[in-house]
């Protein structure tokens, strides 16, 4: 079972509600299944065995690929993920037999209520919120990726890199590496050639690299 650190403390619980359009603010069950120290399998097999507590649509519901898509969320099985609203989340106290659902609930609740005050203060305009970036594209996504596999497959490369971005030249970068200048001029225009130095003008080339490296 994962670390549960980071779900100690009500201050965080607030965090983990989610805002699903024409849906009441819920938690996922994973999350709730973590808070209460049993696996997300035990959490929903508990609600299935107690349906006069549970009413679906109300106290719990099963989030569809849009919704899924909408939350960005990560599926960590083949199968789409339950929410549990504050009252569903509240009456798992009643039937999981652990010590975290025991200690945990109420600050559940004050999560739950905790971010409903918050939506309250942004919408009577007391609290403003940053507008988020806007999304990286797919490209950018990759070539990152792509480029701190390299960079973490050599330490020569990653070492150039950080040295041509504080504007050292040849000679300086290859006192700091004990190299030739001759050596260091080499690896910075192959890095140059796969994108590492300069905006990346083939990606797919960046993708062979990455692809030997893997391999070797």
């Amino acid at each position: 079972m994962e670390n549960l650190t980071q779900y100690e403390g009500k201050e965080h619980f607030e965090n983990l509600v989610l805002d699903i359009p024409g849906k009441p603010p819920c938690m996922l069950d994973r999350d709730l299944a973590k808070i209460y120290g049993v696996s997300t399998k035990r959490l929903n097999e508990a609600r299935e065995r107690n349906p006069r507590k549970f009413t679906e649509g109300v106290d719990y519901f099963q989030l569809t690929k849009s919704e899924v898509a909408i939350c960005d969320l990560k599926l960590d099985t083949g199968h789409l993920p339950y929410a549990y609203t504050k009252k569903g989340s509240f009456m798992f106290v009643t039937i999981l037999n652990t010590d975290e659902a025991i200690s945990h609930a109420v600050s559940v609740v004050e999560g739950f209520c905790m971010y409903d005050w918050l939506m309250e203060q942004i919408k009577d305009g007391k609290i403003t919120i940053q507008q988020k970036a806007p999304e990286q594209k797919r490209e950018d996504w990759m070539f990152n990726n792509l480029r701190r596999e390299l960079l973490d497959r050599s330490p020569l490369w990653r070492k150039i890199s950080r040295y041509k971005g504080l504007g050292l030249t040849h000679r300086e970068i290859a006192l700091l590496v004990h190299k030739e200048v001759s050596t260091v001029r080499k690896h910075v225009r192959r890095m140059e050639n796969c994108g590492l130095l300069l905006p990346p003008k083939d990606l797919p080339k960046l993708q062979g690299y990455a692809k030997h490296f893997r391999l070797n």
